[in-house]
């Protein structure tokens, strides 16, 4: 379990962070960093998570859908909350973005939320049937 959230949140934590500089940049620079960190959430995060679990599952023999769900979703509101903060960080208010920022976090998590569904429904009827072979 360790090496799961290790291997998930840490380089969720790293891509955030290594983006603090363009955040601080021009205007050409803050939109090409909102839309890294928007596309990471969207589709990385979920992407990312499931080849993870994926690998893991298959090296330990163990498949928990609790575990793995709860993992990707942390993660994508973890991207998200740090694309947030990047964000209310540049503007200079704490917790107080607009409404328009708040609709383009709210859509990240929304699709990185349908698209971790269809990956753990996928990953869990292939794990399904490779684990009733097992004796």
């Amino acid at each position: 379990m360790i090496l799961l959230l290790m291997l998930c949140y840490i380089p969720t934590i790293v891509f955030h962070f290594s983006l603090i500089p363009l955040w601080n940049g021009n205007t050409a620079m803050v939109t090409k960093a909102a839309s890294y960190s928007g596309a990471r959430t969207m589709f990385f995060v979920p992407i990312y998570s499931l080849i993870i679990n994926y690998i893991l599952s298959e090296k330990f023999k163990v498949f928990s859908i609790i575990l793995i769900a709860s993992v990707f979703f942390t993660n994508i509101f973890l991207s998200s909350y740090l694309n947030t903060v990047n964000y209310e960080n540049l503007i200079g208010r704490s917790y107080e973005s607009d409404r328009e920022s708040e609709g383009v976090y709210t859509l990240e998590k929304i699709v990185g939320i349908i698209i971790s569904s269809f990956g753990l429904l996928i990953m869990y009827f292939n794990q399904r049937e490779k684990f009733k072979k097992l004796p």
